[in-house]
């Protein structure tokens, strides 16, 4: 597979398709690209040449287009063998390939001219150089690609060598700044020249989308090649890209890269081409590239061109089909530039014979020159020389040595002109009869033409004849001193006599006398007319009359006198006057006929020699009224006399033209428009407030009246508003139509925070009408009550110690609300609501203040605690306009708990016997009471303690029992004795009751008792029981400890 990588062109993109030349260019570039430049040299080795310039076609260029660049080169002194012209290329500038003729003066090939991408090099025949030594120079234009790559347009001096050339260059018009991607294309085809082989490449673009031809599908290219123009140069080849990439102008294009010839079929005549379309690289393109899923293709072949490129344009068409059903056909075309050369050089010399032919007549005969040119005694040339005058005879070649001679026949006719001698002027000024010249390089220069100059003079014979003036003045009109009239005479051309056509004009003066007209050629035929006349002012002249109006001049003529007369006549002229009313007012008017008056002052240089007035009578629409015969050149003005009319102001009469001249035989047209204007009035209204809420209303609050008017008398019917405030300024309207009946409303006030508007508005007056210029005063009065609500406050008592408080106790509140937009704030301000549940209202509070709500703490009672005061809702109460909130403040009693406690105390004789901790059981109880239910409980009490009992409801109260205790070996109960029968439960206190039982001995302790030794004995006997239980306990114990052992 070849190694050759090719990115599409910068152009190929779809809708419009970049010819191939762009493609080679890049090539181009990529060989430029390996060379080092070298400036440009003057020449090969041999004979030294000048470059004496290089330019371009035209002064500004787009980069990256094709330019036609000029080279003129010349040979200083003697040219010698070898003579080749070498111009390197400067950086930006890439030669077209191409091979062209120097042609010599005659035509005919002389050298040839090569160029490459870096230079052009152009060869002079040597054959050439051998016998044009002399004055050697020529130039040749070729193709070159400009690449700069500049992103602006930039002033660049291309350097030839000593040569700079500016160039203004633009940006390439094909770089890409937007919509870059490649969007795919359609079927296209183009084709490359290539001068040096005279063969063409056909490329041929494969439709395909921006994701290219999807892989697995079978593609066909068939070129449709004309067998009578090309002939196929070896076998097509495809071109795949797989991926793309963006290009140095920007824009995304594929990277095309040949595809391997076992990969696609080509027919036997090697027109048509058969492949599979592949998948594209996808993530696997290379870094800097963006693969695509599918494949571009296209395809090339290369044809030569069998007229070797004389026709220069050339076309080609191919068809193309995919998977067999989608097909088309594309057409492509190429054509053949190529630059050119030219060489000149000189062993020889010529010369030039202009003819000028001076004098006054237009003739231009054939003058007849005899010319002999003679070389080394021997003559070489002979003949008479024909040429008219403005005319060049140029010789041929006369080699050095050559010497000429030239002498001319002296015309003859016609017979009315006269003719001077012929005169040759010679190149250094030198006049003569006869030119006898030597081409040796002093007189007749080789290298270059020697100028002869050949003149004749003809002149006209010619005669005069005369003219006078008669002037015909009936109206006695002043025609000022000094005036002349211009009579005008012509003639055609006469070619046969040598007289060119022309005339004059000569001024007649207003007495009569006679005037010469000079100069007149013998021959002509001359025709007399005059110019108009020198106005007169108010007055025409008529058609004059010329006698004789056409003369043929002769010898004679001298005696001939034209005669013109003029008549000259008053000029008068007219003006109507057609009348229109309008405007507003124009029905006030009873009587439509208007007087106006016309005068025009005395004007001697107009015609008008006396002043004029007069008055006309004209009815407004009615017909014109005419006035008749005024002196043509007055100056007259219109001036209309007006009545005042009651209710109007006329405006200022409009003349379509209020000063005029008249003119002759016209009737000028004049329109007088009168517009009666309406007059117009005012009013003003003020705005006034009234309520219990106008305070709240701000001054800049904004209202607004409408007021309507039906039509009336030059007005039609109208509406429109006035915004009032109500800081008691009054606001005036614009002006209004006079004797206009207004209705006067006001549109619904914007609500005001806090208060609200009563129904209607109260005008003052209740109607207006316009006057003339017045202004109305009217008040506008609106009421407004403030908005305002009320909150109804009770008390309410719960609780179980609600009992304890009497009903008509009363309870301390605060309300307070902050600032709003129309009121202010109100502190804590405090207030007694009896705990009964009857209301106390709070009146006149601002609709829309949150009110807040607080109980001060009520004072104590005993037995009770109070709980935190419960609200119905909130204690912030938004205020309801007209409305009265209930607010519902429930307040908590409960009762307070106490207790009691139990001291046991145990007396008697027994109280002894009594084994310690002992248990004796209380039994308590009460009934309900107010906030309370009835309750009970036991107490367990030993002797000598105290017990106290749980809370019990304060006031409760509670009577106690004792359960009968446990009984005790040697001793009895006899009694049990509280210290009261019942307790009342106080307000968080104890109460304490003692309890006494009695424990009396009985039997042998009874005894003991008595005989004085019942404590001591008693306790002597406890005492020894004690020490012997301690023994035996001791024993056990040994004896335990000695088994385990």
């Amino acid at each position: 597979m070849s190694s050759l990588v090719r990115a599409a062109s910068p152009g190929r993109h779809r809708g419009a398709r970049t010819a191939i030349a762009a493609v080679l260019s890049l090539l181009l570039a990529v060989a430029a690209n390996v060379f080092v430049a070298v400036p440009a040299a003057n020449a090969a080795s041999g004979t030294p040449i000048s470059i004496d310039n290089v330019r371009f076609e035209t002064s500004k260029i787009p980069d990256g287009s094709r330019q036609e660049l000029t080279v003129d080169w010349s040979v200083p002194g003697e040219a010698s063998n070898p003579v080749a012209v070498v111009v390197d290329l400067p950086d930006g500038l890439r030669g077209f390939a191409d091979r062209f003729p120097m042609l010599d003066p005659d035509g005919a090939a002389a050298g040839e001219c090569v160029v490459d991408a870096e230079r052009i090099t152009c060869t002079v025949d040597p054959a050439y150089v051998e016998g044009h030594e002399l004055e050697m120079r020529g130039s040749f234009t070729f193709l070159a690609d400009v690449w700069l790559e500049n992103i602006e347009t930039v002033e660049h001096v291309f350097e030839f060598g000593t040569v700079q050339t500016p160039v203004t260059v633009d940006p390439n018009p094909n770089r890409c700044t937007e919509n870059c991607e490649f969007g795919g294309w359609d079927a296209w085809k183009s084709g490359s020249y290539q001068n040096l082989e005279d063969t063409i490449s056909w490329w041929v673009g494969v439709p395909s989308g921006p994701d290219g031809i999807p892989a697995g599908q079978r593609v066909a290219v068939e070129d449709v090649l004309d067998p009578t123009v090309f002939e196929l140069v070896g076998e097509p080849r495809v071109l795949e890209a797989r991926s793309l990439a963006y290009d140095s102008l920007g824009r995304q294009s594929p990277q095309f890269a040949w595809k391997p010839a076992s990969e696609y079929t080509v027919s036997g005549d090697g027109l048509r081409v058969e492949f599979t379309s592949v998948a594209g690289l996808g993530a696997d393109a290379p870094e800097g590239q963006q693969g695509i899923t599918g494949s571009v293709y296209e395809v090339v072949w290369t044809v030569k061109v069998l007229d070797l490129g004389k026709a220069k344009h050339y076309t080609n068409v191919a068809n193309w089909e995919i998977e067999g059903e989608r097909s088309g056909t594309t057409t492509g075309t190429a054509t053949r530039y190529s630059g050119s050369g030219t060489v000149v050089g000189t062993n020889f010399g010529k010369f030039r014979l202009t003819k000028e032919l001076a004098g006054d007549t237009s003739l231009a005969p054939a003058f007849t020159v005899n010319y002999t040119s003679e070389l080394d005694g021997v003559v070489t040339e002979q003949k008479p020389i024909t040429i008219h005058a403005g005319e060049s005879f140029l010789s041929d070649e006369l080699f050095r040595g050559t010497t000429i001679t030239l002498d001319e026949l002296k015309p003859a006719e016609p017979a009315n002109v006269d003719w001077a001698d012929p005169v040759f002027v010679l190149p250094d000024g030198t006049r003569t009869d006869r030119v006898e010249l030597a081409f040796d390089g002093t007189q007749g220069k080789l290298g270059q033409i020697t100028d002869i100059r050949l003149e004749n003079a003809a002149t006209l014979q010619r005669a005069s004849l005369g003219a006078a003036k008669t002037v015909v003045n009936p109206d006695g009109m002043r025609i000022p001193d000094g005036t002349s009239f211009t009579l005008n005479y012509r003639w055609a051309a006469n070619a046969a006599l040598g007289i060119p056509a022309g005339g004059g004009a000569v001024q007649l003066p207003l007495d009569g006398s006679r005037v010469e007209i000079p100069g007149l050629p013998l021959g002509a035929v001359v025709d007399f007319t005059e110019s108009a006349p020198a106005a007169v002012p108010g007055a025409s002249w008529q058609e004059p009359v010329v006698e004789p109006a056409r003369v043929t001049v002769g010898p004679d003529s001298a005696d001939v006198q034209v005669q013109v007369t003029n008549t000259l006549t008053r000029d008068l002229g007219s003006f109507d006057l057609r009348k229109r009313l309008g405007g507003a007012g124009s029905g006030l008017v009873d009587d439509p006929s208007f007087t106006v008056q016309w005068l025009y002052p005395a004007d001697p240089e107009r015609g008008v020699y006396e002043a004029g007035s007069g008055t006309v009578e004209v009815t407004a629409g009615g017909e014109p009224v005419a006035v008749e015969g005024l002196p043509a050149g007055a100056v007259v003005t219109l001036e209309e006399l007006l009545d005042p009319v009651e209710g109007g102001t006329w405006r200022e009469p409009v003349f379509s033209q209020q000063t005029f001249t008249i003119v002759k035989g016209t009737r000028i047209s004049v329109d007088l428009d009168n517009e009666l204007a309406l007059n117009t009035g005012e009013f003003s209204v003020v705005k006034r407030l009234e309520g219990s809420g106008a305070g709240l209303v701000p001054a800049t609050d904004a209202f607004t009246v409408r007021y309507e008017y039906d039509a009336g008398i030059g007005f039609g019917a109208g509406s429109g508003e006035l915004v009032v405030r109500a800081d008691g300024q009054a606001v005036t309207s614009g002006p209004l139509p006079y004797g206009a009946v207004l209705r006067l409303t006001e549109l619904e006030p914007a609500p005001v925070v806090g208060a609200t508007w009563a129904e209607g508005a109260v005008f003052s007056p209740e109607t207006v009408t316009i006057g003339d210029g017045t202004t109305v005063e009217v008040s506008l009065t609106n009421t407004i009550t403030r908005d305002v609500g009320s909150i109804e406050l009770r008390k309410q008592l719960e609780g179980t110690g609600a009992h304890l408080v009497s009903a008509d106790r009363e309870y301390r509140f605060t309300y307070e609300y902050p600032a709003g937009a129309a009121w202010d704030a109100v502190g804590p301000t405090e207030l007694a609501v009896p705990g009964d549940g009857s209301a106390v209202r709070i009146d006149d509070l601002p609709a829309g203040a949150v009110v807040t709500i607080r109980e001060l703490e009520p004072e104590a009672v005993e037995g009770g605690s109070w709980g935190a005061p419960r609200f119905s809702e909130s204690n912030v109460v938004t205020v309801g306009k007209d409305a009265s909130t209930e607010v519902l403040v429930v307040n908590t009693l409960e009762l307070n708990a106490g207790s009691f406690a139990v001291r046991k105390q145990v007396d008697g004789s027994g109280a002894g016997l009594l084994p310690g901790g002992t248990e004796f059981t209380v039994r308590y109880s009460y009934p309900a009471g107010p906030g309370f239910e009835a309750g009970s409980g036991v107490l367990t009490v030993t002797a000598g303690g105290v017990a106290t009992s749980e809370p019990i409801p304060y006031g409760a109260r509670v009577s106690l029992s004792e359960v009968t205790p446990t009984a005790v070996d040697g001793a009895e109960w006899t009694s049990a004795r509280f210290s009261a029968d019942s307790v009342v439960i106080g307000d968080g206190t104890v109460a304490e009751i003692v309890l006494t039982n009695t424990l009396e001995r009985t039997g042998v302790e009874a005894d003991l008792a008595s005989t004085g030794v019942d404590g001591v004995g008693a306790a002597i006997f406890g005492g020894g029981l004690a020490v012997l239980v301690g023994l035996a306990l001791l024993v056990g114990g040994i004896l335990r400890r000695r088994r385990s052992a």
